[in-house]
């Protein structure tokens, strides 16, 4: 690799974002390799590096948002952008899945057996034995709740040191219930079946956190999307253009803009009290998106790293 010519991407233009955090020791690392090289092979970049920081108050937005109106206006400067016709403005939308109502389910969900995503051979059910907080119920409450879990991992499982242990969650019962129930005034027995919406950008193929079978929309806010997490910017903007009521309307369009303003209410707000998503919709009662693009605004269920 060391060995190709340095005009190998000569004419070629580009522009690199990386998504880093400072915590680390190698800040961005990838972004800056990844820069420096297509440079030394001849490609010559039309914008600046761009270094996300996860770390900052404002997160990534902080960096990303100058960037890419930068990027943007640069690009017409290379090439003048087409012009979009009436039908395909009409056809954008921000809801990334469509959804179809199938029934009810006959009895709730039985979370005891596996999701649909966890049927590969080196997963397991492993028994929690021991789960107690390392800090103290001060600290619990106005930082984080550091504990301390021991699981027992079934015989025919063994590691070794260094080893990753990867946990899916489960969102609480009782949280689940107040949110479909309640919140959304449905029922957890409802299945629904969730379909992506494919674009032409997409090339007609996209992933989904879905899988193809009809799910309860107790499954689904329990296993699938994490109500219980920090939402982001955009959750905000879906919320906003479903609700009449001109004060939570203008609240939650401040907290979807990119001004330096919006920035730091959604921070005090939001990011600062860790505020979940499930809050935030109790707080604008009377923000209610479409299922479908609630399913599309909400973060997916990930899995915990340990």
């Amino acid at each position: 690799v060391a060995s190709l010519p340095k005009t190998l991407l000569e004419g070629m233009r580009f522009a690199v974002f990386g998504l880093g955090d400072r915590h680390y020791r190698e800040f961005n690392y990838a972004a800056r390799k990844l820069h420096a090289r297509l440079h030394g092979l001849g490609a010559e970049p039309f914008l600046r590096l761009g270094l996300g920081d996860d770390q900052h108050d404002f997160g990534l937005e902080q960096e990303l948002d100058p960037w890419a109106e930068a990027m943007w206006d640069a690009l017409t400067t290379i090439c003048q952008p087409r012009t979009l016709s009436t039908a395909e403005i009409a056809n954008l939308n921000d809801c990334r899945y469509s959804l179809d109502i199938v029934g009810q389910a006959s009895t709730p969900s039985a979370f005891s057996a596996s999701r649909p995503t966890l049927q590969d051979a080196e997963e397991f059910v492993a028994r929690v034995r021991a789960n107690w907080s390392l800090c103290t119920q001060e600290h619990a409450k106005e930082q984080q709740d550091v504990r301390n879990i021991c699981l027992q991992l079934p015989p025919s499982r063994s590691y070794s040191a260094g080893d990753v242990l990867v946990v899916w969650p489960q969102a609480d019962s009782e949280l689940v219930t107040r949110f479909v129930v309640e919140t959304l005034g449905l029922e957890l027995t409802t299945l629904v079946k969730v379909s992506v919406l494919c674009s032409e950008s997409s090339g007609g193929a996209s992933s989904s956190a879905f899988p193809e079978t009809p799910l309860t929309l107790e499954e689904i806010f329990t296993s699938y999307l994490d109500i219980s997490a920090v939402p982001s910017r955009h959750f905000f903007h879906v919320l906003s253009k479903h609700t009449t009521h001109e004060l939570h309307n203008r609240k939650l369009s401040e907290f979807a803009s990119r001004t330096l303003e919006g920035k730091d209410s959604l921070y005090e707000y939001c990011k600062r009290e860790k505020r979940s998503a499930a809050e935030v919709m109790w707080d604008f009662w009377t923000a209610r998106p479409p299922l479908a693009e609630l399913l599309s605004a909400l973060p997916p269920m990930r899995p915990r790293r340990y």
